[in-house]
């Protein structure tokens, strides 16, 4: 059973931190994502599994054997870079049985090995073809096939794909989430991008710049998220965040939105009573009503964008800026005065240093 634990690792470059005091433990057969900006660490901590880095403080074991002092090669695992690391001089097939040979392998074992990876990455009539024949999009399978020949207990992918084009990558991410769940191994999974992390990953570790925030099932993060570094993170369009205070209301307690109070059921809120907080909701959860009654709040539209299947309106509540998703058209233009409700079932509380304080969110009946 392939497994990776990571127990209070960091690493230091002089006085600078790339990464403080991480602690994680990836699953046999999961495919574990690190997401985060660029230069929050996410690519060091990988190269310290693979052991291209050495680790400053803390222990990194695979297969509970601790790798911290050993050379690259007895980590036991490949590694898929941003730019395909690729022989110029050899062709696709030799690129891929390259591998192989340097382990030893007969040569018709390693012919039958690389026919058969080939077949499942779709690349098998492109095996007598070069590196320089090829597109970005087959320079990144044939990547992808040398480290998959020889059946690693680890592959670690770091952003893989971001130098292609959308349509592209989202197709290459379904085919090899498809593939990469059939394999008995740890993959670990870099990228900036949190709809390819959504779409690639079992679960991921959202890292802000050296520090990992939250680790947890895709969706359970997106809904409940620990800081309000994740909830900024994770979504697009961002989530909304606006200042308010906790105030008491007839039923209870409630938060300001302009000149109006929404009362809100959740327990653990009150002992924040006249108190300022952040909210957070997605943009989502922002309804546009006919009727002022039912309403939160009058708003004027100041942008349309018109998406295809969705529209996103940016509005504005006494000088607050609002991002609303409109499932499908909606007939309204710039300038035009909106009413507004906001989906108190899902409002996340923040605490000025960050801290999620409650949500109305209902727990999500899935691991986190």
């Amino acid at each position: 059973m392939a497994k990776i634990n990571l127990k209070n690792i960091s690493k230091h470059y002089g006085q600078v931190i790339a990464v403080r005091d991480v602690t994680l433990d990836i699953r046999d057969g999961e495919i574990f994502g690190l997401l985060g900006p660029s230069g929050c660490g996410k690519s060091t901590i990988l190269k310290m599994i693979c052991g291209l880095e050495d680790v400053t403080e803390g222990v990194i074991r695979i297969d509970d054997m601790v790798v911290n002092h050993l050379p690259p090669k007895d980590h036991n695992v490949s590694m898929v870079f941003q730019n395909p690391a690729l022989f110029p001089h050899m062709s696709v097939f030799g690129n891929i049985e390259f591998p192989l040979k340097v382990k030893g392998v007969r040569r018709e074992a390693r012919k039958q090995k690389v026919h058969a990876i080939a077949e499942k990455l779709r690349i098998r009539d492109l095996l007598k073809r070069y590196p320089h024949e090829l597109s970005g999009g087959e320079k990144q399978r044939v990547a992808l096939g040398s480290a998959l020949v020889t059946d690693p207990h680890t592959l670690l992918l770091d952003e893989p794909f971001s130098n292609l084009d959308a349509k592209l990558r989202e197709e290459l991410c379904r085919e090899m989430k498809d593939l990469l769940s059939t394999l008995n191994a740890v993959v670990i999974y870099v990228t900036h991008d949190q709809q390819e992390a959504m779409l690639m990953c079992d679960r991921i570790a959202v890292m802000s710049p050296g520090l990992v925030e939250q680790v947890g099932n895709p969706t359970f993060i997106y809904h409940h998220p620990c800081t309000r570094f994740v909830a900024e993170f994770i979504g697009s369009p961002c989530i909304n965040m606006f200042t308010s205070t906790i105030v008491p209301h007839d039923r209870g307690y409630g938060f300001t939105f302009g000149e109006t109070v929404i009362p809100i059921l959740v327990s653990g809120i009150q002992e924040y009573i006249h108190r300022r907080v952040v909210i957070g909701i997605r943009p989502e959860d922002i309804v546009i009503l006919d009727d002022i009654e039912r309403g939160h709040a009058l708003t004027c539209v100041d942008k349309v964008q018109p998406m295809g299947h969705e529209t996103f309106l940016t509005l504005f509540v006494a000088h607050q800026k609002l991002i609303a998703r409109i499932t499908g058209f909606h007939p309204v233009r710039v300038g035009d005065t909106v009413t507004i409700r906001l989906n108190i079932e899902h409002v996340h509380f923040f605490n000025e240093a960050g801290e999620c304080l409650v949500s109305t969110t209902k727990p999500q009946k899935l691991k986190e």
